[in-house]
């Protein structure tokens, strides 16, 4: 490297390296501003030529100022941790994030693994939750990377968005209409989900309190109970008291297993093995595994860092998973006979079992386990769709506002420019969020149940399993562009093969799951036909007696 003086005694850079030009004088490549790579520079005279002494000194004031957010993140590059704004709004942990999507994942759906699960025997259907878990979290992966991606594309447009929904995301990736298809579907999905969360959870308080609080009354308990605590409280105070819920979920669940291990007869789970029949089990494998909704919250609580976002969506998954295939081997070397049970068409209920080994206070836990298990889904959906539900009520805020149908707001008042403030717009969020599902609970929460399985069945796999590669091939770049600003590094590698592949995948599971439902449905019309036959031959029979009857003047 050297350094000759120019005009006016100022240095004219001339830095090689190998022959090469580094600098201002090099390939577009290469180029970049000779501050930015080397320490502060004086020029000391010696006899000879002028030689670089670098110095710790304070920066030239003429050079952009670092900004203090930046840091060097988990990959090793220097790196922006968010949008301004941003980074000081995330206060976030990893850990947090783990036991955010270790609790949403854990709930009531895992009760119903083992009757799914045991046509198929222990091995298979663990073979097909591992596989299942794995497709899953390269689908969160890949939310997430779309996610921030749009979160760096905004930032370079000066917003300072709080959380980037579903919607958003599918409207900047796949344009207005994909936009609001996902809107539909997210929406009909989020609020069957809830029903049932509220519906569980009216009848556990009814449990609990041991009949003093009616079952009519412990859903809206529920439900003014938890949304007043996520409207009142902050993101610290949420994440404190979801670990703590999360910690005792997981301490009851190792009583229950520990429990069940006692008494269990392990050589069963040898006995039956059906690889066939294990695939029938996938939409319910599918639907406990979820997580995906939480994932643009995520990204908001974790600051933009692609490093813990990752290293959250991993971990978070692999402690469901692993409860899971612990829980599945106990409850189906409970009950006896579960495969010929499952096969007669019975129910398979190992709580059943523990209850009756262990007493009433195996009752106890069960009814706690399960309790934790709905507050903790609920807390993870309802922070999903209430952020959801506060980004759509600014947006129409402000559309209103531009579309002069309301005052705009006194300048310095309340709120980001429409005519809500922060603590407006949050209760209306949880309030749209709740009311709903809990008067569907009150009411009749039976009429929901068929659209909690189709929207298990195909909602989840629609959002969650086709929609996210659909996304990533939008915002990944196609051929060589500027580093400095292309989106993030993709979270799944193997580039746009590997997106066809996840996606011909989820619309396989898709299309089976409308195969089985259509066979099912004709299964179901056949019989209906049957019976519909024999009462018709019947009534024929009897209009013909009653004619003949007539005709001999016995009528």
């Amino acid at each position: 490297m050297r350094i000759a003086l120019g005009a006016k005694g100022l240095p004219a850079l001339h830095l090689t390296r190998g022959g090469r030009p580094r600098g201002f004088n090099a390939s577009p490549a290469l180029r970049r501003p000779f501050y930015h790579r080397l320490p502060h520079l004086s020029l000391s005279r010696f006899p000879g030529r002028p030689v670089v002494r670098a110095q710790k000194a304070r920066c030239d004031p003429r050079l952009p100022p670092r900004r203090k957010d930046a840091i060097k993140s988990s990959d090793g590059t220097l790196r922006d941790t968010a949008p301004p704004g941003l980074a000081k709004q995330a206060a976030g942990s990893v850990l947090g994030a783990t036991a955010l999507i270790t609790g949403s994942t854990v709930g009531a759906g895992m009760l119903a693994l083992p009757a799914a699960t045991a046509g198929g025997g222990f091995f298979p259907s663990a073979g097909i939750m591992t596989v299942t878990w794995g497709f899953l979290i390269l689908e969160a992966l890949l939310i997430a990377e779309v996610n921030l991606t749009i979160m760096k594309k905004q930032q370079a447009r000066g917003e300072t968005p709080r959380v980037v929904t579903l919607r958003q995301m599918a409207a900047e990736t796949l344009g207005p209409t994909g936009g609001k298809v996902t809107s539909y579907v997210y929406l009909f999905l989020s609020y069957t989900l809830l029903v049932a969360y509220i519906a569980k959870g009216s009848e556990l308080v009814n449990l609990l309190s041991m009949d003093a609080i009616p079952a009519s009354a412990g859903g809206p308990l529920f439900a003014f109970i938890m949304g007043a605590f996520l409207f009142r409280e902050d993101t610290e105070s949420v994440d404190v008291v979801n670990r703590a819920l999360t910690l005792g979920l997981l301490a009851v669940f190792g009583v229950l297993v520990a429990g069940g291990a006692s008494i269990a007869d392990w050589g069963s789970l040898l006995h039956h093995q059906d690889w066939g029949q294990a695939w029938g089990a996938l939409p319910v494998v599918f639907l406990s595994l979820v997580f995906h909704d939480l994932i643009p919250v995520l990204c908001n609580y974790l600051g933009g860092d692609k490093g813990r976002v990752r290293t959250a969506v991993v971990a978070g998954g692999v402690v469901p998973l692993a409860m899971f295939l612990v829980w599945n081997a106990v409850a189906l070397s409970l009950v006896p006979g579960a495969v010929d049970v499952a096969n007669a068409g019975g129910i398979i209920d190992p709580l059943r079992v523990l209850i009756e080994s262990l007493g009433p206070s195996a009752g106890l836990a069960i009814e706690v386990f399960s309790l934790l298990a709905i507050a903790t889904s609920f807390i993870g959906t309802m922070l999903g769709f209430s952020d959801y539900l506060r980004s759509e009520i600014k947006g129409w805020e402000k559309q209103k506002l531009f579309d002069g149908l309301v005052p705009k707001p006194e300048e310095g008042g309340e709120g980001e420019g429409g005519i809500l403030g922060d603590e407006a717009s949050k209760l209306a969020a949880i309030s749209l969020a709740l009311v709903p599902p809990t008067l569907a609970a009150a009411t009749s929460p039976d009429l929901f149940y068929l659209a909690t399985q189709v929207a298990g069945g195909y909602g989840i796999t629609l959002l969650y399993g086709i929609l996210p590669p659909l996304m990533a091939w939008s915002v990944r770049p196609v051929g060589t562009v500027n580093q400095r600003f292309a989106p993030l590094m993709p979270m799944v590698p193997g580039g746009r093969k590997v997106l066809a592949s996840i996606t011909s995948c989820a619309a396989a599971i898709e299309v089976g799951k409308l195969a089985a439902d259509s066979s099912g449905l004709a299964s179901g019309l056949a019989t209906v036909g049957s019976k519909v036959g024999t009462v018709t031959n019947l009534v024929i029979g009897d209009l013909a007696a009653f004619e003949s009857s007539a005709h001999l003047g016995h009528w």
